[in-house]
C-alpha cells in the first residue's frame, strides 16, 4: 500500500462571529518531508499535547537493504508554532506498517497515545495492529491480532475508562467483511473480540467510550458489490461486546458511512456524506444520536456548489458551544481537490464553512485534503491531512507529496474558497529504527 498523499496541518484561531461575515487570518502554516526522502506521505490524526501537538503520520521509506517498508508509521511532536520537537518512526521487518484511518490515534487518559491501524507482510496478509505512543510520541509497542488465514485490520483505538484498550475495524473471518471489535487489557492481551453486520458487507470505522462503561460504534451497513449502497451505521454496545441498540439509516444514492465522536452530553455526533437525489453532488452531513435510544436529536446536510463534499471527522469544541469538522471536497468546477473545515452550532446549525487549496511561491493551486482537527488552547483550531502537487500538472523540481502545517484566526469574511499559504520544512529525522521482538511486547 503506497501513501499518495503528503502530511499537512492547518491552525486557525476562533474569532468572532458577528452579522453575515466573518474574517480568517492564519498563525502559521508548515510542510514537511519527514525522512527527506522526497516520498509520498500523510497524515490522519493530530492531538493535543499540553501546549503542544502530536500527529500521527505515515511515509514511504527507501532503506538500503530493501524496499518492503513502504510505508511506515511515525510520530509527529509540534510545537506551538509548527516547529518539530520529536519524532519517531517505527520499523517492522519485512512488513509495511499501515495507519488507521480519520481520527485514528487518541490521547491515553494518563499520557500518551493509543493508535489502531494494520501491518501487512511479504506474505500478503494484513492484520490488526496496536501502538501504544509516550508524550513524547516513542511508539512503545506494537501487538498485532487476527489470522494469516484472512483479511483484518483496525482504523483505529482508544482506551476504556479502566485502562483496557479497543480496537474498531473489519475482518473476513465470515468471508463476507463484517465490522469487528476486539478488546485489549492495558498489556495488549485479548479480553474479547466480536463481530457485527448482516449478510452483505459491513465496515467498522470509528469508536468512542459511553457515559457508562459502554462504547459506540460508527461504520458502514449493507455495502453489496452488485449494487446495493451501504448505509450509515451506529452500534451502542455495552463493556462485555453486547450490541444494546443499533441505528441503520440514509439514502440509497451514495455509499455512506458515520464517524463518530462521544460529546460532553453523553451522545454520539455523527459526520459523513450523503447525496439526497442519485447521481449529484455529494453534501457535507453531521447529525446527532440519543445516547439512550439511537433516536435522531438532529441531523443537517450542508452544501456548497459544484462541489463533491465529506467530512471525516467531528468533535465537540466545547460543551454547549458547537462542533468543527474536518473533510474533502472535490471541486467538479476546476477538477481537484480542496480541504474543508466546517463549524457549527450546537444544534448542528452553520456558522461558517471554508474550502482551502494549498499555496506557495511555487504552487497556486495545489491539491490537498484535511483528515482530522482538535481545538487549540487558545480557542482556534488545528488541522492535519495531505498536501500535494497542482491538478494535471507534476511536482516542481525537490518537490515531493509532504506533511504540512497551518495556524490563524478565524472570523470568516466572504463564502468564497479561502487560500492557505504553506511554508516548506524539510527536516531530517533522527529516529532509532526498531524490529518488531514478539507481539504485545514492549520495544525497549
Amino acid at each position: 500500500m503506497n501513501l499518495r498523499e503528503h502530511l499537512a496541518c492547518i491552525v486557525l484561531a476562533h474569532g468572532s462571529l458577528c452579522g453575515g461575515g466573518h474574517a480568517l487570518a492564519q498563525g502559521f502554516n508548515r510542510r514537511y518531508d519527514l525522512l527527506g526522502q522526497s516520498l509520498a506521505q500523510g497524515s490522519y490524526s493530530i492531538e493535543r499535547n499540553a501546549v503542544n501537538y502530536m500527529v500521527l503520520a505515515g511515509t514511504g521509506l527507501i532503506t538500503a537493504d530493501s524496499s518492503y517498508y513502504s510505508p511506515v508509521i511515525c510520530t509527529v511532536l509540534l510545537g506551538s508554532e509548527g516547529e518539530i520537537l520529536s519524532s519517531d518512526t517505527f520499523f517492522y521487518e519485512l512488513h509495511t506498517t499501515n495507519l488507521g484511518t480519520w481520527n485514528g490515534m487518541t490521547p491515553r487518559r494518563n499520557g500518551g497515545f493509543v493508535a489502531g491501524g494494520d501491518t501487512y507482510s511479504q506474505s500478503e496478509v494484513y492484520r490488526p495492529a496496536l501502538w501504544l505512543m509516550d508524550e513524547g510520541g516513542t511508539i512503545r509497542l506494537l501487538a498485532e491480532y487476527g489470522s494469516p488465514d484472512y483479511f483484518s485490520t483496525s482504523r483505529q483505538a482508544i482506551e476504556c475508562k479502566n485502562g483496557d484498550f479497543l480496537l474498531v475495524g473489519e475482518t473476513e473471518s465470515a468471508g463476507t467483511p463484517d465490522a469487528s471489535l476486539i478488546r485489549t487489557d492495558s498489556t495488549g492481551a485479548v479480553l474479547w473480540s466480536r463481530t457485527y453486520g448482516g449478510e452483505l458487507q459491513d465496515r467498522g470505522w470509528t469508536v468512542d467510550t459511553t457515559a457508562d462503561d459502554g462504547f459506540f460504534m460508527g461504520g458502514q451497513y449493507g455495502y453489496g458489490d452488485s449494487g446495493s449502497y451501504g448505509k450509515q451505521w451506529v452500534l451502542r454496545i455495552d463493556a462485555d461486546g453486547d450490541t444494546v441498540w443499533q441505528r441503520i439509516w440514509g439514502g440509497v444514492m451514495t455509499h455512506q458511512s458515520a464517524m463518530l465522536t462521544t460529546k460532553t452530553s453523553g451522545n454520539p455526533v455523527i459526520c459523513g456524506t450523503t447525496a439526497l437525489v442519485e447521481n449529484t453532488n455529494r453534501r457535507c452531513y453531521m447529525a446527532e444520536l440519543n445516547a439512550i435510544d439511537g433516536e435522531l436529536m438532529w441531523e443537517k446536510h450542508y452544501d456548497n456548489s459544484g462541489f463533491d463534499m465529506v467530512l471525516f471527522i467531528a468533535k465537540e469544541v466545547v460543551p454547549g458551544a458547537g462542533h468543527i469538522a474536518a473533510g474533502r471536497v472535490v471541486d467538479n468546477i476546476q477538477g481537484h481537490d480542496r480541504s474543508v473545515l466546517l463549524r457549527t452550532a450546537d444544534n448542528g446549525d452553520s456558522l461558517w464553512m471554508r474550502t482551502f487549496v494549498y499555496q506557495d511561491t511555487i504552487m497556486s493551486i495545489g491539491m490537498g485534503f484535511l483528515n482530522d482537527v482538535v481545538p487549540t488552547i487558545d480557542g482556534g483550531f488545528i488541522a492535519c491531512g495531505t498536501a500535494y502537487r497542482e491538478p494535471g500538472t507534476p511536482y516542481p523540481p525537490g518537490y515531493s507529496q509532504d506533511v504540512c502545517t497551518s495556524s490563524g484566526t478565524t472570523s470568516l469574511k466572504s463564502t468564497r474558497p479561502t487560500v492557505v499559504s504553506i511554508s516548506w520544512v524539510l527536516p531530517v529525522l533522527g529516529s532509532a529504527q526498531r524490529t518488531l521482538i514478539q507481539a504485545c511486547r514492549s520495544i525497549p
